[in-house]
């Protein structure tokens, strides 16, 4: 702890840049990993706590287990904000508090103009509403060990919106769920939403997509792709291996954000009589590589 106190004060200005910065979360991270061997958790542990952790006054959402920690601010426009992946010191800043960037309380999501294409989403020409709940409340659950976020909008609420239910399984704590529920819509109505998903830990060196197969995608074919529900990703320099699926099919984009790569599925979906649509979204997390390449580098050092 006290050297992430040192890292994020060593530039001479005081204020750490994004390198210090950098290495002082991955310090916090290993002080969190060891504090973890005190309180003797369980194998397959998963978590769900809600609390000010930032101390800014306000409640955030943390959804953690051995390797994962998803940070969710349950405040217009922050969303699901970070992805630490603890059990190899890297957090992953999304940066979805930007005004006005359809965070709402999970990632980012938008209703579409039917004929948007990437350029015009990238540029937000293709934008027509941000999508999230409206008032509500904030239900943690745990059922069986597992760990559940729940967002409903209040009863009253009008108009479109997401409410967001965000997981983890007990005992498969490298995998995320997600699963919206849009309603609000008139029934029986022709919508189109797209979701901004993070994949990747940013690198550009060393890395390609691959498919449920095996079958290697080069990155640049990635940009657009044909209708889908599922896509690999392999980091050979960073060492992790990730998966995305969703569901029902649809096409994604792949876009640049502002840390990590975004994989952004968009349907084309009827709502029902209700005027209500469901999608459900897993994203995997494999650091195995990482770590058997660090205590490789333990081992040499022992010798």
């Amino acid at each position: 702890m006290y050297r992430a106190q040192g890292a994020a004060a060593s530039e001479q200005t005081g204020v750490p840049g994004p390198g210090t910065l950098a290495e002082a979360r991955r310090l916090l991270l290993k002080a969190e990993r060891l504090a973890d061997r005190l309180q003797e958790r369980p194998p397959g542990w998963v978590e769900v706590t809600a609390d000010d952790f930032n101390l800014d006054g306000r409640t955030e959402v943390r959804l953690q287990s051995e390797g994962l920690t998803a940070w969710i601010d349950p405040v217009d426009d922050r969303g699901f904000h970070e992805l630490d992946l603890r059990d190899i010191g890297l957090s992953l800043p999304l940066l979805t508090g930007r005004l006005g960037n359809g965070g709402h309380g999970g990632p980012a999501a938008w209703l579409l103009d039917p004929e948007t294409s990437r350029d015009e989403y990238v540029d937000g020409t293709g934008k027509l509403l941000s999508m999230g709940p409206q008032g509500g409340q904030i239900t943690l659950e745990r059922p069986g060990g597992s760990a559940w976020m729940r967002w409903d909008s209040a009863p009253e609420s009008l108009g479109p919106r997401i409410d967001w239910r965000i997981g983890m399984e007990a005992g498969d704590g490298r995998r995320l769920l997600l699963e919206g529920r849009v309603a609000g819509l008139e029934p029986r109505s022709l919508r189109h939403l797209a979701v901004e998903i993070p994949l990747g830990t940013g690198e550009l060196e060393d890395c390609y997509g691959y498919d449920r197969d095996g079958q290697r995608i080069e990155l640049e074919t990635l940009d657009s792709m044909p209708e889908g529900d599922w896509l690999g990703l392999i980091e050979e320099q960073a060492g992790v291996d990730w998966s995305l699926g969703w569901s029902p099919r649809s096409p994604a984009w792949r876009v640049r954000g502002v840390a990590t790569d975004l994989v952004v599925p968009h349907w084309t979906f009827q709502a029902d009589d209700t005027g209500q649509w469901a999608f459900r979204v897993e994203l995997t997390v494999d650091t195995s590589a990482v770590q058997a390449r660090q205590l490789g580098q333990l081992a040499r050092r022992a010798a």
